[in-house]
Parts: structure tokens; sequence; C-alpha cells
């Protein structure tokens, strides 16, 4: 999590691309919650493992450390987000009930957008902080 100045620049900047370009609000904070979406589940992961919500013992965790380590972890941190997703989409398709079909898939483009930034950006930028 040392990058996650990184993260907020790229989706502080993808946030207001977006709504210049759209003009809308839901589209751009899609895409800033798709940035710091594989962080927020791998915490929240994190946390729950061992029961604490102090990120300092978040950070040093064995649960933290081996997430990019075991298939298993990585496999389960991947259908974490894909609920996550689906909850999304539950709460815009059902609760908010707006059926308008490109919005739909317009909201869910931003979101794998988001996703996808953060991804490319923890495959260029090592993330050593001053917590490690």
């Amino acid at each position: 999590m040392g990058g996650i100045v990184h993260h907020f620049l790229a989706g502080a900047a993808s946030l207001i691309l977006v709504y210049l370009f759209t003009k809308r609000k839901d589209y751009s904070v899609a895409i800033f919650i798709g940035n710091f979406l594989p962080d927020f589940v791998g915490a929240g992961y994190a946390a729950l493992s061992i029961m604490s919500f102090n990120p300092l013992t978040i950070l040093h965790s064995q649960p933290w450390l081996s997430l990019q380590k075991n298939l298993f972890i990585i496999s389960f941190w991947m259908i974490l987000q894909t609920v996550f997703i689906g909850a999304y989409l539950f709460y815009h398709v059902h609760i908010r009930k707006k059926v308008v079909h490109n919005e739909f898939e317009a909201n869910i483009g931003f979101l794998l957008i988001g996703f996808l930034t953060h991804m490319m950006m923890d495959l260029l930028i090592i993330e050593e902080g001053v917590l490690y």
C-alpha cells in the first residue's frame, strides 16, 4: 500500500477526465472506485484474517504479505472482487431501477478500466513505502 498516493492521483485524474468528457458523476465515481478496488479487497481480506483494523498491523501481517504468493489466496481475492462488482451491479440495476442498457455497460466499463489502471500501475511501479 506504499503506492496509495500514486493510485489516488491516478484515480483523481481519471475521475476528472471522465467527468469532463461525460459530465456524469456516476461514471467518474465508477472509475475512481475501480482504481482502489484491488487494495480495498486485499486490505479487507487481511483485516478479516487477523481480526484487526489497524493499518500498520495489516501492512505487516502474513495475509497481506502473502497475497501475491499463494494461488489459492489470489483466486479468493479475485472471487471477492467479482462479488463486489456483482453487488455494485445489483445496486445499480435493481435498487436505482435504472435499466438503460448503455448506462449499465458504461458503469461496468469504467469500473473495469479503473481496475485495469490499478493493475498496470502495480506492474510498472514498485510499491515500497515508508510503512514497510
